[in-house]
Formats: structure tokens, sequence, C-alpha cells
């Protein structure tokens, strides 16, 4: 296959097929001819619409996601408020963004919630930030 230049498009050019509920699928794999990995997106058609679709994550396949929000905002931690992880990467967040009691908060919760967390955060440079941080240290350093 010859070297094709890049192929740059917008979610809103891609067709949108109506998925389960109110999500719609919009296939980036096959308009981009992706080949080495699934990627596909679903878009909202309005606020509080779901934009993925039900699952579950099945700890024997070991797979990945990556859930990217272009526009709007993710709702995932309002509906899995007990998630370590998802806690702990609201605290990475804060800490790049420069938000040190939110992220300190984040990180708190997160490790309240699964003490394995302090083991993630003690070499994550997302948190360098707080590294010195007396408060971070105590929640580390348990």
């Amino acid at each position: 296959m010859p070297n094709q230049p890049p192929k740059v498009v917008r979610l809103d050019q891609l067709e949108a097929i109506p998925g389960p509920g109110s999500l719609t699928w919009r296939p980036v794999r096959l308009t981009l001819d992706v080949r080495a990995f699934g990627c596909n997106a679903y878009t909202a058609g309005a606020a509080g619409d779901d934009v993925v679709e039900p699952h579950t994550e099945d700890p024997e396949l070991a797979h990945q996601e990556l859930y990217f929000v272009a526009a709007g905002r993710a709702m995932f931690l309002r509906l899995h408020p007990a998630s370590p992880a998802l806690n702990y990467n609201l605290a990475c967040l804060e800490a790049v963004e420069g938000r040190r009691d939110e992220a300190l908060a984040a990180l708190g919760i997160a490790i309240g919630l699964n003490p394995d967390v302090a083991e993630w955060a003690q070499g994550d440079a997302e948190l360098d930030s707080l590294r010195n941080d007396p408060v971070f240290r105590s929640l580390v350093d348990k």
C-alpha cells in the first residue's frame, strides 16, 4: 500500500449511525482506515445522554479503553463515585491544572477506596506538583 497523506476529519464530519438508546456511533476506524487497533467514537444528541454503551469490564479479557471527551463533560465520576481509578485520575488532572486542594481531596478519596493507590501516586509524574506537599506525603507515606 503506497504512503497516503494524513486524513483529517472532525467528528461531526463522520457518518452518524444510530446506536442503542441515545448513542450515535461515528465509525472513526473505517473512515480513517485504521487497521492496527479498534478506534470509534460515540456522540450524544443532548447534554446528559449516554455516550458509552452499557457494558462490563471483564478482568479476564484485560482490555483497555480510551474515553476522549472532545466537547462537554464526562460524567463517569458522578455515576461511579466509589471508583478508586476515576478519583485517582481526577486527582492527576487537578494536579496538572494546578488545583492543589481539589487534587489532594480526590487523591484522598481514591486512597481511602483502595490503599494501593498510594503506590501509584508515589511515582506518577502528573502528581509532581504535589510531591513535597505535607498533605500529599501524609496520604502516600502511610
